[in-house]
């Protein structure tokens, strides 16, 4: 009794091993290039970046209406084209959002300052998020805590007549 085997049928292991020579060698490579390219074109760590912020223009920490105030801050590192978003937000309730461009300084140092005019009174807060770059060399977001300032609202003409009895006479 004879067995057919893929040896001993000629036609069919002639054109069989080849072909299944090449597809394991285009398999391994394809394997090897895979690995090769996770291993060798590893991506870079993002680097951990920093936001701050600071309102300027207050006077005991308060302002009046229609003051202006700036917030102004910095972002650590910095890259050239960059931009930081601030928020604006009064009672809790957000107000305003402004992109704002990041300015280089000496080094690793980026500043920007935005301003608002305070149109209301209240309890007014500002808050900048730093979206981050992706690239060759990353950057993570990063955001700030919400800081803010109270609002003066000035006397009206009312309580200004009512404080004063007319009595007295000014010297």
């Amino acid at each position: 009794m004879r067995t057919t085997t893929i040896s001993s049928t000629p036609g069919f292991s002639r054109r069989l091993v080849p072909a299944i020579a090449v597809l394991v060698g285009v398999f391994a490579f394809s394997a090897e290039v895979g690995f090769a390219s996770a291993d060798g074109g590893a991506t870079v760590p993002a680097a951990k970046s920093k936001v701050t912020i600071k309102p300027y223009g207050l006077k005991h920490g308060k302002a009046k209406i229609m003051d202006k105030v700036s917030v102004g801050g910095t972002v650590v590192p910095y890259k050239n084209g960059q931009h930081v978003r601030v928020y604006y937000y009064n009672d809790g309730h957000k107000v305003k959002s402004k992109s704002v461009k990041i300015k280089s300084t000496n080094g690793q140092k980026g500043t920007f300052r935005s301003k608002i005019r305070v149109d209301r009174g209240g309890k007014w807060t500002a808050q900048a998020k730093y979206s981050g770059l992706t690239g060759k060399f990353p950057i993570s977001r990063s955001s700030t805590k919400r800081k803010g300032w109270g609002c003066v609202t000035p006397p009206s003409a009312t309580d200004r007549a009512a404080g004063s009895s007319g009595d007295s006479a000014r010297p």
